[in-house]
């Protein structure tokens, strides 16, 4: 099994809208470094194969504490990435994912997840 620790801060669109792609917007965390790349605080579980347990998407198996993603509150664990930036990535690799959900602080980036325990998308 692959774990896959791609965020410890995060991108969003420019708008910073959320209500109209149905996804959560996260704001990068500051590093001291400006020159390093930063995530959203996610670590997924990304399977035998890279792209998930089950091949249909990386699932997220942890929250770095006080992270973007853990303070957005709807992001739990088992719930699977589904779209970065409006791009369906369930069939990518975890290497294919971290260079566009990764970022210079400051900038965003837009989720979009299916519900481990609902179904729904958001």
């Amino acid at each position: 099994m692959e774990w896959f620790g791609c965020c410890s801060a995060n991108k969003v669109n420019p708008q910073g809208n959320t209500a109209a792609t149905n996804t959560r917007t996260f704001p990068v965390m500051k590093k001291t470094d400006s020159q390093q790349l930063v995530g959203v605080g996610i670590v997924f579980d990304a399977g035998e194969s890279g792209r998930g347990p089950t091949d249909d998407g990386l699932r997220v198996s942890g929250l770095t504490p006080n992270g973007s993603a853990e303070e957005s509150k709807p992001i739990r664990i088992h719930d699977r990435l589904a779209s970065v930036d409006g791009t369906d990535v369930r069939s990518w690799s975890a290497r294919d994912i971290s260079p566009v959900i990764m970022g210079p602080p400051g900038t965003t980036v837009t989720l979009g997840f299916f519900s481990g325990q609902s179904g729904e998308y958001y």
